[in-house]
């Protein structure tokens, strides 16, 4: 483990775990005054990237897609699993040179931009402040959630739940602070993606369909959503679940054929378990459920 990187790790889990612990209310002013930063920051990279010699030519491939690639079911994937990453083309770098994805974009390709900047140090300030505030926001929107259906289930406080589950997700984050944290977070930036939200989606899909019941959900929307009912019991039943079926098929199908990035074979094992192993929570905790009531089949799905 790389020391300082623990460091800061704990403190932005401490963070966060206020957060959940406050229901978000603790960070709630600095989001305030911190949220119109990200568009402050782009526009102002925008505004200079235009200026700068090549900028043409970037526009000119910002605006020429390449429509052959519309058939390969990464793009989907990652569409779906809203992981889009845009690196602007007119920062003096060749075209090929750039990073796509990943941590090297905001730590090598960004970089290069606020080099270009006036005053290259309030730039680079504002840019990764703006970073830590989305990253911990994000955090504490994924974290509350549970925390909140923990409470519920168990008649306790966030105050009691909250540092023990931040706890476990600081320990099972650790491996992203050791030496080999980069491969380890490429792999699960690949993974996790594309199999594990497609998955999780799909669960949803059906669990409304199947086990909540499309009717009964439309029925708590509000007036103005119910006249579009149709078509959300459509997308809910049959448009979703199709499509999102056929993209993990063919996920799964240009993995096993095109293996993820030159990793050793154990490695990709790592990733795949990184992707399907939180699924087996699922039948863990539907078995433990069942066995708490006697086997009782009244509860159900949506009684756990």
């Amino acid at each position: 483990l790389v020391g300082p990187l623990c460091g800061w790790y704990a403190l932005v889990w401490a963070v966060v775990c206020l957060g959940a612990c406050d229901g978000a209310s603790s960070i709630g002013a600095l989001n305030k005054l911190l949220m119109p930063m990200p568009f402050a920051v782009l526009a102002a990279f925008f505004a200079r990237a235009v200026t700068l010699p090549g900028a043409g030519a970037g526009i000119r491939t910002l605006f020429s897609p390449d429509f052959a690639a519309i058939w390969s079911p990464s793009i989907w994937v990652a569409a779906v699993s809203q992981l889009f990453f845009g690196v602007s083309a007119g920062l003096g770098e060749p075209l090929e040179s750039l990073v796509q994805s990943g941590p090297a974009l905001a730590f090598q390709v960004f970089p290069i931009a606020m080099g270009l900047m006036p005053l290259p140090q309030l730039w680079a300030a504002l840019f990764f402040l703006m970073l830590l505030n989305l990253g911990i926001s994000s955090a504490v929107s994924m974290t509350s959630p549970l925390t909140t259906a923990l409470c519920e289930r168990f008649g306790t406080t966030a105050r009691r739940v909250a540092p023990p589950l931040h706890l476990l997700g600081f320990v099972s984050g650790l491996i992203y602070v050791s030496r080999a944290g980069t491969y380890w977070l490429t792999l699960s930036d690949h993974f996790v993606p594309m199999f594990l939200t497609i998955v999780v989606g799909l669960s949803q899909c059906l669990l409304v369909s199947l086990a909540y019941g499309a009717r009964r959900l439309l029925e708590s929307l509000p007036p103005e959503d119910q006249r579009l009912a149709p078509w959300w019991a459509f997308c809910w039943q049959w448009l979703l679940p199709a499509t999102l079926s056929l993209l993990l098929l063919a996920q799964v199908i240009h993995e096993g054929s095109s293996p993820f990035g030159g990793f050793p074979g154990w490695a990709l094992a790592v990733g795949w378990v990184y992707s399907l192993g939180p699924l087996l929570l699922v039948p863990l905790f539907y078995c433990a459920h069942a066995r708490a009531h006697g086997g009782r089949r009244g509860g159900g799905v949506m009684g756990a």
